[in-house]
């Protein structure tokens, strides 16, 4: 669906496995966490969720509990998403050392400045984690799932 590997509904999915995936980036219209926590699910492995119909401020406390106790921080910039704060949110787990895994697509737009800019913050992001060695960049959302499955 996105390339290969490169270097909100909040729900608690609860199995034996102790791991715990955060399910990151931005929400809106995406779909990807539809195709991911099914495979999830099938190796026994929680997640969060934090896609919701109706995202409020009051639900920043239980995203955040999330992150912390999350083995795996999946964060997700597809080409439809412009996702200016996970990018910042990125880049400190990254330098913080958590184990972050990341599917980065360019982000297409309708405005040519808008992409330009979108673009060069995603490209920025990908040099400056280079040096984080906990943290993996795919393209494509089936590569990076298969990763978090087969390092659990």
């Amino acid at each position: 669906m996105f390339g290969k590997f490169i270097g909100c509904n909040h729900t608690f999915m609860s199995k034996p496995n102790p791991k715990l995936v955060f399910l990151g980036g931005a929400c809106g219209d995406t779909t990807w966490r539809e195709l991911v926590m099914p495979k999830l699910q099938l190796y026994k492995i929680s997640y969060f969720n934090p896609q919701v119909k109706e995202w409020s401020e009051s639900l920043m406390k239980a995203e955040n509990e999330a992150k912390q106790k999350a083995d795996v921080l999946l964060f997700v910039f597809d080409s439809s998403t412009r996702g200016i704060a996970t990018l910042v949110e990125v880049a400190f787990y990254a330098a913080r050392g958590r184990h972050v895994v990341i599917v980065m697509q360019d982000y297409i737009g309708d405005r040519e400045d808008e992409v330009k800019d979108v673009n060069r913050g995603r490209r920025y992001l990908k040099e400056e984690i280079k040096n984080c060695p906990n943290t993996f960049l795919f393209t494509n959302i089936e590569e990076a799932t298969e990763y978090i499955i087969k390092n659990k």
